[in-house]
């Protein structure tokens, strides 16, 4: 009769209970700990900039970071956009571009030229030239010979510049800032990242530094 007893013995509902609780905490302690990873790989975007691809004062109160493709027309306009504001508000910009070209026209032979200036620490004024003529270079075939005419060649060494896109080594470095894109979740360009909040697009990121500067100049900031 004992054995029958254990044998019809229902199990009890606390420990179903536990187990759920278990798991519960468990599932508690990965989403933190995906958090905390997020949060960390997010300040090292800020902070992390290539200096090269950066411009504006270090320590101004607004840090933008710009995935990019620099044959994209959208691209160019938001670059317009940026320095109209980093000429009219001095020290209040600091800008960090990173890759992001599409699969699209001449998109990654241009970013593995400019990163290839950007080696010569002469990112800049050879970006300023690409975006300016766009619709020279953006989808003819055989860009190369054009993408190096168009570096200056009182301020880049146009032969480095050319062995230089030639390596794995400069394409990686375009491959390496679009998976870090990738891994922020962006989807098209431009795409920025002004104080750590993102902004999809030129109209969100003009809106927001629009709204910044004037309620700046209203004392509301």
């Amino acid at each position: 009769m004992g054995e029958a007893k254990r044998r019809n013995k229902k199990p009890s509902p606390l420990r179903g209970k536990g187990k759920f609780i278990l798991y519960l905490i468990v599932a508690c302690i990965i989403v933190a700990a995906g958090y905390d990873f997020f949060r960390r790989s997010r300040n090292s975007l800020l902070t992390h900039i290539v200096p090269a691809r950066t411009t504006g004062a270090q320590d101004a109160p607004l840090k933008i970071v710009e995935f990019f493709d620099l044959q994209d027309l959208e691209s160019a306009r938001g670059a317009r956009i940026i320095d109209n504001l980093m000429q009219k508000h001095p020290g209040e910009i600091l800008l960090s571009k990173r890759h992001y070209p599409s699969d699209e026209y001449n998109a990654v032979i241009g970013s593995v030229f400019a990163e290839c200036a950007a080696r010569q620490d002469r990112f800049w004024n050879y970006h300023d030239e690409l975006i300016v003529k766009q619709n020279i270079w953006r989808q003819v075939p055989e860009v190369k010979p054009l993408l190096a005419a168009l570096a200056d060649p009182e301020e880049i060494d146009v032969e480095e510049l050319k062995a230089c896109a030639e390596t794995e080594e400069a394409r990686e470095a375009v491959e390496a800032d679009k998976r870090l894109g990738d891994a922020y979740f962006v989807k098209s360009v431009p795409t920025y990242f002004i104080n750590e909040n993102k902004f999809i697009g030129v109209e969100e990121m003009e809106q927001y530094l629009n709204e910044y500067f004037e309620n700046k100049r209203l004392g509301l900031n």
